[in-house]
């Protein structure tokens, strides 16, 4: 069954068009997390991380099996504080 990965950075969808063959959603689910974390350290490296991404997966029948989603948010530290 065909497996579409809508990407939403920053709150702008991208819609995948495409799809990629898979044989089941299990397979489809672990890819698209593969994929999150690939692009997640690929935006890292770079210096640039977005504030959320997410995929959402759904089905070529149209079936909605869900989102992965990440959140970025920089904490700075408590500089009274003393470290160890």
């Amino acid at each position: 069954m065909r497996y579409f990965f809508h990407l939403i950075l920053d709150g702008e969808l991208s819609a995948d068009d495409t799809g990629t063959e898979f044989p089941d959603a299990v397979s489809a689910r672990r890819d698209a997390l593969s994929t999150l974390c690939d692009m997640t350290a690929e935006r890292i490296a770079e210096l640039t991380p977005p504030s959320s991404m997410s995929i959402r997966i759904t089905a070529e029948d149209g079936q909605h099996l869900g989102v992965l989603s990440l959140t970025f948010e920089e904490v700075p530290p408590d500089w009274s504080t003393p470290t160890a």
